[in-house]
């Protein structure tokens, strides 16, 4: 029984050597056959491995840089020269983060200079931001100072959809002081109550009213003209 055994065993390990041999020589025959291909992906790997290396050190060391130009456009020490060559690289490196520099620049001026020449055109300019929160904000405040009616009455953001309302209310108002009443009552029932924008829509509501009255009140005036006449 003991040979039986031992013959059994030695026509395992046979089998399984003789496994190992095919499992070899297939896996050679396939590195034969695909070793470029294979030393092509490999090299692709390695290189795409490099490429994020470095551009996520570029991306770092660019975002300290941005923060140390930044320290330096709101350090109160620093003089005009350094905040032009500060405000220049920014520019270049992070032009989404210059845009909010100069936003929030803009935003302590007061109504009256905010309203000059200089001022509405860089709110124009970064009305066509690559940060939607900025182009939305400088877009709807140029409409507002500039009171065009083209851009408050089609204004729309979807960033910052509350703007929209307020933007078509301002359109409203401007329609009633040309006295196109029809226009502006379009405009002011087109203002619907949502979570958002309750004070806006109120304040349509009585510009409604207003409207209507002083609608009727003109009427009124002209039919006392002609019963005169």
């Amino acid at each position: 029984m003991s040979v039986e055994n031992n013959l059994h065993e030695v026509k395992e390990k046979l089998a399984k050597d003789q496994n190992l041999l095919v499992s070899a020589f297939r896996l050679e025959t396939f590195y034969k056959k695909y070793k470029k291909f294979i030393f092509i992906v490999f090299g692709l790997i390695v290189l795409f491995g490099i490429y994020q290396g470095i551009m996520i050190y570029q991306e770092h060391r660019t975002t300290t840089q941005a923060n140390e130009l930044m320290n330096t456009l709101y350090s109160k020490t620093a003089t005009d020269e350094e905040k032009k060559h500060a405000e220049a690289i920014l520019a270049t490196i992070k032009p989404t983060l210059y845009d909010f520099y100069r936003y929030t620049q803009l935003q302590n001026l007061n109504p009256l200079q905010l309203k000059n020449d200089e001022n509405l055109a860089l709110l124009q300019q970064l009305s066509q931001s690559k940060n939607p929160l900025i182009a939305a904000l400088a877009s709807y405040q140029y409409a507002s100072l500039s009171e065009n009616l083209e851009l408050l009455e089609h204004f729309n953001a979807d960033v910052a959809p509350i703007l929209r309302d307020r933007a078509r209310f301002q359109a409203a108002y401007l329609y009633l002081q040309n006295n196109n009443m029809q226009k502006a009552h379009e405009i002011l029932q087109s203002i619907q109550f949502n979570g958002n924008n309750q004070i806006v829509a109120r304040m349509a509501t009585l510009l409604r009213h207003y409207g209507v009255h002083t609608d009727m009140l003109s009427h009124t005036k002209v039919d006392a003209t002609n019963k005169k006449d």
